[in-house]
């Protein structure tokens, strides 16, 4: 019977004839469960060099699992085609294939045509930066290994997660990071252990990009595979041709959670104050601040591409998305909720996006939605007011060079009295403030913030300072807010304070208070 090549196959028939290569072969999981895999995945390549991928569904995994082996070759019959997915496609192209009950496979010992060991589809820098944050296509890379790290751990969702950090040099001789998550990390380990002296070509497949700090960031994913230069000899061109020694990558500390919560804590006012001083200068801050109310002009969600994640236009009946420039398949709600937050210092619009929202709501915007409307604020959103987080602030230049004060949350934290005794403790030590200081002739007290219900309880103050004709009036203090002025004063330096009779500290300012309602 004559078998079928891949480029003819097309969608609604399940009794393909074909005759191919394993060239990647891997299983699929959860990041909630490593232990059972929800696919059996492979691509599959033919003597004219076009790919397909396939999945067997977990039920057949037992059944198929041990007929296969990448790099062997295979007749495979009763081959259902269907479309391709929209996200997280291994190789380019619009169907893939399914294994049935009804599947048979034979091994190939002799088949007289051609068909290559491996498959790659890399992406050169351009491509690269065209698929930041997109998820429609994942990306092979291939590059020099200029270092790596030891295995690290991270908390994703609050739960420790094994990481192992590499850097490479592509084609392009642009040095990216690339990030390796749990059973993939632990490939590379056991891989670079057997590996071949004078190593330096690595390949690594199906990849999600990002960009941090300027710098672009691999991600690998449960699709991804690791390939040394002694299995792709013949890709060796498109790495760049350099020996250098490879180095040791120090573990970055920063990234455990509890560093992460208070990672160059600062204030709104000092947020506020920043101004752009260069590409390379330090954007993400965090903040301890409460929710007072939720900005509802806009609505709390959005609808967005299922691919790129960007708001769609509507248009009639159907949903466009101007960055792919096509009719979105899949239109999905997501939350975009303004928050109108304030410290001890100043108040400020913060941005909350879907994947925090999430977290703290249990949620989804479409279950929302399912029982009211973008234009009234559903009653769990509303129980965020008068809730105290501590949010980590991406500034962009949309702050730092036009003057936006509406910033981007990108994580939330629910802080802890441990927690806030380090932020205290490394803020008496050294203020991590800002690129850009405020300046005036006399050092300002902090805007203190009352809440209806202190000012009622507490004894009023008379409050002085320089700005009366923007805050005039008076704000009752309690023994919080006084707590909060001794921080203050002792991160006041030496020479703004002057000393009594009894040797005791006083501070050379006046105290500016301001009433939230």
């Amino acid at each position: 019977m004559e078998h079928n090549l891949l480029q003819d196959l097309a969608i609604a028939r399940d009794d393909w004839l074909i005759k191919v290569r394993v060239v990647r072969f891997w299983e699929a999981f959860t990041p909630q469960n490593e232990k059972e895999p929800l696919y059996l995945e492979m691509i599959l390549l033919d003597e004219k060099e076009t790919p397909l991928h396939v999945r067997v569904r977990n039920n057949f995994i037992s059944d198929f699992k041990h007929m296969l082996q990448e790099g062997h070759m295979y007749t495979i019959k009763n081959l259902k085609i269907a479309p391709a997915n929209e996200t997280y496609k291994p190789v380019k192209g619009k169907i893939m294939g399914w294994f049935l009950c009804t599947t048979s496979v034979t091994e190939l010992l002799d088949y007289p045509q051609f068909i290559p060991r491996h498959y790659f589809e890399f992406a050169s820098i351009q491509q690269l930066s065209e698929r930041v944050e997109q998820k429609d296509i994942l990306s092979d890379i291939i590059g020099t290994l200029d270092g790596f790290g030891n295995e690290e751990h991270v908390y994703v969702n609050g739960n420790p997660t094994r990481i192992r950090r590499l850097e490479l040099i592509l084609k392009e001789n642009k040095k990216v990071r690339v990030t390796l998550w749990t059973t993939i990390a632990d490939q590379f380990h056991n891989m670079w252990l057997s590996r071949m002296d004078g190593t330096s070509t690595i390949a690594i497949t199906s990849t999600l990009v990002k960009k941090f700090r300027d710098e672009y960031s691999i991600n690998s994913t449960s699709s991804t595979r690791i390939y040394f230069d002694y299995d792709i000899a013949q890709y060796a061109n498109w790495a760049p041709n350099q020996h250098n020694k490879v180095k040791e990558l120090p573990a970055q500390q920063n990234d455990s959670i509890e560093n992460r919560m208070v990672r160059n804590r600062t204030n709104i006012r000092n947020i506020m104050a920043m101004k752009w001083e260069a590409t390379t200068q330090e954007k993400v801050f965090t903040i301890l601040a409460t929710i007072n109310d939720i900005d509802d002009t806009f609505g709390w969600s959005y609808i967005a591409c299922h691919k790129c994640m960007k708001k769609l236009n509507k248009r009639g009946d159907q949903y466009m998305c101007p960055t792919c420039n096509e009719p979105a398949k899949y239109p999905t709600p997501r939350f975009k909720i303004q928050l109108e937050v304030s410290d001890e210092t100043a108040a400020a619009k913060l941005t909350l996006f879907d994947r925090d929202a999430q977290q703290l709501l249990h949620t989804t915007a479409s279950e929302l939605l399912q029982h009211g409307s973008n234009k009234e604020i559903p009653p769990v959103l509303r129980n965020l007011c008068k809730q105290t987080l501590i949010f980590e602030i991406k500034l962009s230049d949309h702050n730092l060079k036009e003057g936006s004060q509406n910033y981007t949350v990108t994580r939330t934290f629910i802080p802890t009295s441990l927690i806030e005794e380090q932020s205290t403790h490394k803020s008496v030590q050294k203020d991590p403030i800002s690129p850009q200081q405020i300046s005036s002739d006399e050092e300002e007290e902090p805007l203190v913030f009352k809440k209806k219900k202190k000012q009622e309880a507490a004894k009023p103050r008379q409050s002085a300072s320089n700005h009366q004709e923007e805050n005039n009036g008076q704000d009752g203090i309690t023994s919080i807010d006084e707590e909060q002025i001794l921080i203050q004063t002792l991160r006041t330096p030496t020479s703004k304070r002057t000393r009594d009779g009894n040797g005791s500290t006083t501070r050379k300012r006046k105290r500016i208070t301001r009433q939230i309602k």
